[in-house]
């Protein structure tokens, strides 16, 4: 087997594998949707809320981080492609 066909069946694999957890997950969600009480409605609304309230205060440290990602990795991407320039200059001068 070549490489090409190794990572086509590899890659293959994978993909089963995620669409079986998918379904998997799937069936799992429709399955345990039973009945429940208004008390119960009540408290799975309120823990909802909670956590769509927590998410929000942890939202904008979380737009900062993915900010200082991209700047870091602009920086990254700028400063390789001026090491390609010179590794070419520096090649052109040695012959």
């Amino acid at each position: 087997m070549t490489n090409g066909v190794k990572f086509l069946v590899a890659s293959l694999g994978i993909v089963i594998i995620f669409v079986a957890l998918g379904i998997g997950a799937y069936w799992g969600a429709i399955s345990s949707q039973t009945p429940i009480s208004t008390v119960q409605q009540t408290t799975i609304v309120s823990r909802d809320l909670i956590a769509q309230e927590a998410m929000a205060d942890w939202a904008m440290v979380m737009a900062i981080t993915s900010a200082g990602g991209l700047l870091i990795t602009s920086i990254g991407t700028f400063l390789i492609l001026q090491q390609v320039k010179l590794t070419k200059i520096a090649v052109k001068d040695t012959g």
